[in-house]
Order: C-alpha cells, then structure tokens, then sequence
C-alpha cells in the first residue's frame, strides 16, 4: 500500500495519542495489531532522513514514515516523538567560510582534510565562529543531537595546542539567536564529539553551532551533524 499523507487542514482533528511510543525502537497505533521495530532502511522524507517501518493495520500491510505525521485510512494524524533523524538543510549561514566553506560541514564527508574543511580563517576570540543550518521557508526543526567531527591534520583550533567549547543555537530570523545548549571539543585531531542531551527542544528555522575563538588561530571541522525532527 502506497503511503498515506494527509495535507495540514486548519480543521483537522489531530489525535497525537493515536500512536504510542512503547520504547526508542517500536510503537503502537490504537493498540490495533499495529506494533513493529524500525527498519534499517532510511530515506528523506520532508527533509529529515527517516526510518522506514512495514507494519500491520487490520492484517494489511503498510508503510509507516515514523518521523513524520502518518496517517493510516480511517484514522487521525499523529506523530511518533522518539523518532528523530538527520536533518537535511535548505541552506547554510555562518562566517566559517574558508577553504570548504559552510557546505563543507554538512557534506557527509566525516574526515575531511584541513584544506578543504568548514573554517574560519582567524578565530573570533570568544563566541562568535558559527557554521549551522536554514531549514527553509515556513519550514522549522528541533534538535536533540550534535556530532561534530574533526580533521586528521590539525586539532579544531589548529596547532594552538587546546580544545574548546562551543553553543547550539536557534533563531527564527538569522539574527536574533537563542543558546539551546553547549559542549566541549577536546584537544587532538579527528576528533569525535557527540551531545545527546541536554538541549532546549525549541523549534527554529535556523541552527548553528558557535565555538569560541582565540583570536589568533584557525578553527575549523570536518563535518557537523544535526539530528531531530
């Protein structure tokens, strides 16, 4: 059966109780013989790179897009919270535009090589070195994870011999923005940052991350990763 998905009419009756999260990897519509675990499958639905479930609604079988409002016939729209993916942009923003630029952080690549990295040339001191993400127009995400990556040749702050903090911050406009939460990158090369919790789950239609600076030396990464829905 082709997936079902019903247009945002101002007088729907949205029912979010219609679908039940029972844990992080399975769900329930209406207790109806509607239970499945999530796929390994994924694709982009609306942006958001998904999981995919088969599961059963009155003995048919039907795909069920988990990180979207979903819609079985006959029944009221709902959504899954627990589930969250990674978020695709519509654009970037920020001032690390060296070398790769801004598109360099959300390419995919985990490792990419310093010269062709997201950076800022010379670090602000302070906050202030920011690379992140416009979901697009009317369009608004909430974040629950942050992983950053860095490069293999240099540590983010290169050859300052430290690591650093930095925010994730929200905006509705790309120039007021709101910390929703912090982290800290250590000292050393290729590093692996990943911040599961701790975040003000406020939607916005932009994200960015902002490290502090020094002042003196490049700051740059490899690749930044957004997840939620």
């Amino acid at each position: 059966m082709r997936p079902y998905r019903r247009p945002a009419i101002p007088n729907l009756a949205w029912e979010p109780a219609a679908v039940t999260c029972l844990d992080a990897y399975s769900f329930q519509v209406a207790g109806r013989n509607a239970k499945s675990d999530y796929a390994g499958s994924a694709i982009v639905v609306n942006g958001v790179s998904t999981s995919v479930v088969t599961t059963t609604y009155n003995g048919t079988n039907t795909i069920v897009y988990v990180s979207d409002p979903v819609c079985f016939p006959g029944m009221a729209v709902a959504r899954v919270p627990k589930a969250v993916g990674l978020l695709v942009a519509a654009a970037y923003v920020g001032n690390m535009t060296a070398s790769g630029g801004l598109a360099a952080a959300f390419d995919g690549v985990l490792e990419t090589p310093w010269a062709a990295c997201c950076r800022i040339a010379t670090s602000i001191s302070g906050y202030g070195n920011t690379a992140g993400c416009d979901w697009g127009a009317s369009v608004t995400r909430t974040i629950t994870r942050v992983r950053i990556f860095g490069c293999p040749e240099y540590e983010v702050l290169a050859l300052s011999g430290a690591g650093t903090s930095f925010n994730l911050e929200g905006s509705a406009n790309n120039s007021a923005w709101t910390t929703l939460g912090s982290g800290s990158i250590p000292f050393g090369k290729s590093f692996a940052v990943d911040v599961l919790t701790g975040f003000t789950q406020t939607a916005y239609r932009y994200h960015r991350v902002n490290f502090a600076g020094n002042g003196s030396n490049s700051l740059g990464v490899a690749e930044i990763e957004f997840y939620g829905y």
